[in-house]
C-alpha cells in the first residue's frame, strides 16, 4: 500500500519499492470481467504538483486465507496531509470537514501466496528508515485492489459499505478533528510528520 501511495502521488511506477513491479501484474483492460484486476497497479498520470506535508496511515484491519489466496482488508487515513500555500498557511489535500468519513478509504487486496512460503523474502520490516531497500514482496503476487470509492467494487466486495464504515469507526482520531483537519487554512503545526512506523530497517541494521 505505501507503494502504491508513493507511485501515484509521484506519477512514477519506478519510484515503487524494490519488487514492487514484479509482485504487481499488469492491469487487466477495462472491459475484463475480473473487477479487482483492473487496477491492482497505481495510475500514475496525474501526479501531485506540490510536496505533501503530513502524515498518511494505513491500518491493517484482516488478513483471511483460504488455500494459496489471502484478502486483506487496509484502512488509509489520509485527513493528515496538508499542501503548502502561499505564505505559511497550509490547506488540507481533503478538504470535507462537513463530512465524518472523508478522508478515509477502505481497501481491499488479493494476494497470491507463494508455493514455499518458507522460500519467500522474511526480513525485519521495522526501523529508522522511510522505505526497504531491498526486495519485501518475494515471491508473493498482488493480483487484486478494490477502492470503496468505487461503487463497482460491490459488485465482488458485498461487505464494502459496513467496511467502509468500520474503518471511519476505527480512525485513530475523533471525528471533530478529522472535520477541523479539512477545513480551511492551518499552521504547520497542524500536520506534523513523524517518523515512519513502523518504519524500515537500513542495510546495515
Amino acid at each position: 500500500m505505501e507503494s502504491r501511495f508513493i507511485a501515484e502521488t509521484t506519477g512514477k511506477i519506478d519510484d515503487a519499492y524494490p519488487g514492487f513491479q514484479a509482485a504487481v501484474p499488469p492491469n487487466e483492460l477495462p472491459a475484463s470481467g475480473d473487477i479487482d484486476a483492473r487496477n491492482r497497479r497505481p495510475r500514475t498520470d496525474y501526479p501531485l504538483t506540490f510536496p505533501l506535508i503530513g502524515n498518511v496511515r494505513f491500518h491493517l484491519r484482516s488478513a483471511e486465507e483460504s488455500d494459496s489466496k489471502v484478502t486483506v482488508q487496509v484502512c488509509q487515513y489520509l485527513y493528515n496531509l496538508a499542501e503548502e500555500g502561499d505564505g505559511n498557511e497550509f490547506r488540507p489535500v481533503i478538504e470535507d470537514g462537513s463530512s465524518g468519513s472523508a478522508g478515509i478509504i477502505a481497501q481491499r487486496l488479493t494476494l497470491i501466496a507463494p508455493n514455499n512460503q518458507s522460500d519467500s523474502v522474511h526480513i525485519r520490516q521495522e526501523g529508522p528508515a522511510s522505505a526497504p531497500y531491498d526486495d519485501v514482496f518475494g515471491d508473493w503476487k498482488i493480483v487484486g485492489f478494490l477502492a470503496a470509492t468505487s461503487p463497482s467494487s460491490k459488485a465482488v466486495w458485498p461487505t464494502m459499505e459496513a467496511d467502509h464504515a468500520a474503518c471511519v469507526a476505527e480512525a485513530p482520531d475523533p471525528v471533530q478533528r478529522r472535520q477541523f483537519l479539512m477545513t480551511g487554512e492551518h499552521p504547520r503545526s497542524d500536520f506534523p510528520t513523524s517518523p515512519p512506523s513502523p518504519g524500515w530497517p537500513r542495510p546495515s541494521d
